[in-house]
């Protein structure tokens, strides 16, 4: 997952997510209703997920030990 350098406007994704040199998917930064805090929205897609697209969102959280971490909550698409 890389920034998009060539973003320009708000239609853009701000990430793109690569695996083995082949893109599969984005990302947009949205911002929480309940709590005003930003995650981002990821939506995947390739040959290799028989055509399906996956949604995602990653959000930041305390992981073990009070370390930050990162959190992955999957939306079903249908």
């Amino acid at each position: 997952m890389v920034p998009n350098r060539d973003k320009s406007g708000d239609t853009p994704a701000d990430f793109r997510i690569f695996t083995e040199g082949l893109e599969v998917g984005s990302g947009r930064i949205l911002c929480g209703d309940s709590r005003a805090t930003d995650y981002v929205s990821l939506s995947l897609a390739a040959p290799g997920l028989g055509g399906r697209r996956l949604s995602a969102d990653l959000g930041r959280t305390v992981g073990l030990g009070g370390e930050p971490g990162f959190f992955l909550v999957g939306n079903p698409v249908d």
